[in-house]
């Protein structure tokens, strides 16, 4: 986890970057150092990073909804198939980018669609059909994680690469915020939703959604096994299953555990009793008690089942935002080490703010392993990421009195790029010359350019 984690972060932040500075001539730099670039995504503002955390539980919680009370197969079966797809296209992509830059330029198009502006190279034609192949697998497996986890991580691998690479944040402030919202996010619907809601919401939705949407790691479990030799049952509704068996003492255990299909796996005793599940919520049971048998009967008055001793595959799970935001966050200092170092008129050393924060990431995620394993439960990312990110990069920039510099630098996309040389463009003709008279498009650009400008020099006096 921790390799896979790390290297996406350092692919996802390298490649933001490599868009920031990849042609200097469509690049305009203001006098703090801040540049503008068509090539760059969307940015997000202050504002837009302090409305991340409302957006966000909106979502998360109108999923654990759908999957804990709808039960409705073919919303869920939607749900995947986007999933999966937008998947797929950004895997398609990124195989098209990694191959140009392993060949250092552009491969020739194989077909060009002039209408659309649209070129396919024999890379796009392999890299997508490769994708969709893969998807398709997905989608066939979608319940069983032993036979997709591969296929899954290379998704969300490059889901997260995608999303480094289009989303941007304008200054360390914004970072911040959207930092400090999200970890406040993440331990709310990790920790306190259970108590509140009676579920823990986040691993409701992280175990039930059956997309690509965390990455998971191989790990067995000890347990009790469903036993296919016999008819198996699954309630459709709520049925609480007696223990038949001429058992011995009964020790009180309180656990949990999941099921996948007819499979149940007790995570931290060898043989459970009391066993209860809600077929709906695709989620197992609530174990009660434990008994020291080799062979439990589960009787009720529908069907029997029968559960014995062995290894059951039970992934460790870190969800793809726990990667895309912190390097949302890195891709704006390693911007910021470039602008820095141009400023100085130096070449960056081993010694920047992007490596110093990719040193506090890695370990801020040693940290979450360690708390896991420690309290054997699942734990929130950012409740460690986020302090690690914001205490060393404004740590760094004390020490090297430029704190001032990096509150002051701003990162501009493209759908705000209203600078000179666009103003420029705008207001003459083909040969150069002023235009003698505006069109509706030009006034209608012009106003905007005076809007867009208020807006970005009202949020820089706050953030400042």
């Amino acid at each position: 986890m921790l390799l896979i984690a790390t290297a996406t972060m350092i692919c996802g932040c390298k490649g933001s970057v490599y868009l920031y500075t990849i042609d200097d001539s469509d690049m305009e730099e203001d006098t703090d150092g801040s540049k503008s670039n068509d090539d760059l995504g969307p940015v997000l503002t202050a504002g837009d990073a302090g409305r991340m955390p409302i957006m966000g539980s909106c979502v998360l919680f109108g999923l654990f909804c759908v999957y804990k009370y709808l039960n409705a197969d073919i919303i869920k079966m939607l749900f995947t198939l986007y999933v999966v797809t937008m998947c797929a296209v950004g895997l398609g992509a990124n195989v098209a980018d990694v191959v140009d830059m392993i060949r250092g330029k552009a491969t020739k198009p194989l077909i060009s669609i002039d209408y659309f502006d649209l070129k396919i190279t024999i890379v796009d034609v392999v890299g997508y059909l490769g994708a969709a192949c893969m998807g398709y697998y997905y989608v066939l497996t979608k319940d069983d994680y032993e036979a997709n986890w591969v296929v899954n991580n290379i998704f969300g691998v490059s889901f997260c690469l995608l999303g480094m690479k289009q989303v941007n944040i304008s200054t360390y402030s914004a970072g911040c915020i959207m930092l400090s919202g999200l970890f406040f996010y993440d331990v709310f619907w990790v920790f306190l939703s259970k108590p509140l809601i009676g579920s823990n919401v986040m691993v409701t939705v992280a175990k039930g959604v059956k997309a690509p949407i965390k990455l998971m790691f191989p790990r067995v479990g000890s347990g009790m096994i469903y036993n296919a030799t016999n008819v198996g049952m699954i309630p459709g509704h709520r049925t609480a299953l007696d223990l038949v068996s001429a058992t011995s003492s009964l020790e009180v255990v309180y656990n949990s555990s999941e099921m996948l299909g007819c499979k149940l796996t007790c995570i931290k005793t060898d043989t459970c009793m009391g066993m209860e599940w809600d077929a709906s919520a695709d989620v197992a049971c609530s174990l009660f008690s434990a008994a020291n048998i080799d062979v439990l009967v589960a009787g009720s008055n529908q069907a029997v089942q029968w559960f014995t001793k062995g290894d059951k595959f039970m992934p460790s799970m870190l969800g793809l935002g726990d990667i895309v935001v912190p390097g949302v966050f890195l891709s704006l200092l390693a911007k910021w080490d470039v602008s820095n170092n141009i400023r100085k008129n130096q070449h960056g050393g081993y010694v920047n703010y992007f490596n110093v924060a990719m040193v506090a990431y890695f370990l801020s995620l040693v940290c979450t392993l360690a708390a896991m394993i420690i309290w054997e439960a699942a734990q929130p990312a950012l409740l460690y990421i986020v302090p690690f990110l914001i205490i060393t990069s404004g740590t760094m920039a004390l020490v090297n009195g430029e704190l001032t510099e990096l509150l002051s630098f701003e990162v501009v996309g493209a759908e705000n790029n209203y600078d000179v040389a666009s103003m420029v463009d705008r207001l003459t003709d083909e040969n150069g010359e002023a235009k003698k008279v505006l069109t509706e498009d030009d006034v209608a650009w012009m106003k905007e350019a005076l809007n867009v400008e208020e807006k970005r020099l009202s949020e820089k006096k706050k953030d400042q």
